[in-house]
């Protein structure tokens, strides 16, 4: 009897850290903090519990995938909890090609910032998985909207890139590193620099440093054939580094 309820308890408890979990806003540091601390006292409740293996998610292989199949079963709820869904296109285009290799945080903040900022073209979001060694796979099955391709073998960054584009079926390919957080109104601006620029062979974003600082406003290669990011660590809302530029590279 006394175990029983005590089970009913555990029970109880996972359900209030889950929906505690889905109370916080979609922020990556407040979301892995969180989570850790459910990994390191998940086992322990268990235990205590004396509940079976069988009732442990299929996720659980460790602590942090325990966690993760409690706590990050469903990213496309995140993505409807913030008003937004990954409307993917048959005829899409641009294809957001996205290469991953472990890191699913990193991939489902990603994924979870382009619902939450669709662009008004149409996308398709195209996921590569270089075998990452986590629970990326059983994650990413679980996101509506997205086609992902896990590759036979780890290629690395550049060939899981060339692995997306072909099988993409958009006019524009559109790179995406998975540890990137897109803001509104992203896409539809590089779209437009083709418009308003013809001739123009490929765009880059400004990319700024979670603190607010500039990663770079394009690139420059100097002379000496080194190469640099234009504008690096300096304020993101200075002039100069507002305005479409030819760069070097992107």
């Amino acid at each position: 009897m006394i175990a029983g309820v005590f089970r009913q308890w555990i029970a109880s408890g996972l359900r209030l850290l889950k929906r505690a979990y889905q109370a916080l806003p979609f922020d990556y540091e407040a979301r892995t903090a969180h989570r850790r601390a459910v990994a390191r006292l998940l086992p322990k409740l268990l235990l205590l519990s004396g509940a079976p293996r069988s009732s442990i998610p299929a996720l659980a292989t460790t602590p942090e995938q325990l966690a993760t199949g409690i706590l990050l079963s469903n990213i496309s709820a995140d993505a409807q909890r913030l008003q937004c869904t990954l409307r993917s296109s048959q005829r899409p285009l641009v294809s957001i090609v996205i290469p991953a290799f472990g890191q699913i945080e990193y991939t489902a903040r990603c994924l979870a910032s382009i619902a939450a900022n669709s662009p008004n073209a149409t996308f398709e979001v195209i996921v590569i998985d270089d075998c990452s060694p986590d629970n990326t796979p059983l994650v990413l099955e679980r996101v509506k909207g997205i086609r992902v391709i896990r590759n036979a073998e780890n290629l690395g960054f550049i060939r899981s890139c060339n692995a997306g584009a072909s099988v993409a079926r958009g006019r524009y390919l559109h790179f995406l590193n998975n540890d990137t957080v897109v803001t509104r109104g992203w896409l539809d601006a590089l779209l437009g620099t083709f418009e308003q620029f013809p001739g123009t062979g490929f765009v880059g974003s400004k990319l700024i440093y979670p603190n607010g600082r500039l990663q770079e406003a394009g690139g420059i290669i100097w002379r000496d054939a080194s190469a640099w990011n234009f504008g690096r660590d300096q304020d993101a809302g200075l002039p100069l580094y507002n305005y479409a530029r030819e760069g070097d590279y992107c």
